[in-house]
């Protein structure tokens, strides 16, 4: 359960958002040869790290990123650190450490040109965004069920030490 569920939520909605806004920028280019997208900028930027890519490659960033694409196939790191972990700061750093993963396994994707960066990056945000609204949703629900309001608390590391704020 998040401990801040409206801001859990607002974070899951932007990033589903910001996926929206990719999959129309990338838009439908079946006919087309990739990169061609909707929003030009987009396939300029997947040109161009393409070619980048091609002129970093070498066998230990190839290993590395094979290594990163066994190991990252299920993609679910955000969602088992809210659902194993309890709030507070700890899990916190293991969220933004899961969002790393994240990020380096999309990019080990576009490194094994699986993948173009939009790709690669609509899919960590759609992952994200369902992660942090699905819990987020839940947090709500559960302490409606249990009577409470989000603003009910004041974030601490502990939820036992949680004092209301109108004390």
């Amino acid at each position: 359960m998040l401990h801040r569920p409206l801001f859990g939520l607002s974070a899951g909605l932007a990033l589903l958002g910001a996926t929206l806004l990719l999959v129309f920028g990338v838009g439908s280019q079946a006919d087309r040869v990739a990169p061609a997208t909707a929003f030009p900028p987009i396939g300029h930027l997947d040109q161009a790290t393409y070619d980048a890519v091609q002129q970093i490659r070498n066998p230990v960033l190839s290993f590395f990123a094979r290594v990163l694409n066994i190991m990252g196939g299920a993609a679910i790191g955000i969602s088992l650190v809210i659902a194993f972990l309890p709030a507070g700061h700890r899990r916190r750093v293991w969220e933004w450490m899961a969002a790393g993963f994240a990020f380096l396994m999309g990019l080990s994707r576009v490194y094994l040109n699986a993948h173009w960066l939009s790709d690669a990056t609509t899919g960590v945000f759609l992952g994200a965004g369902v992660a942090l609204t699905v819990a987020a949703v839940v947090a709500l629900l559960d302490r409606r069920i249990e009577g409470e309001t989000p603003a009910d608390e004041i974030e601490r590391d502990d939820p036992d030490e949680a004092v209301p704020t109108g004390a």
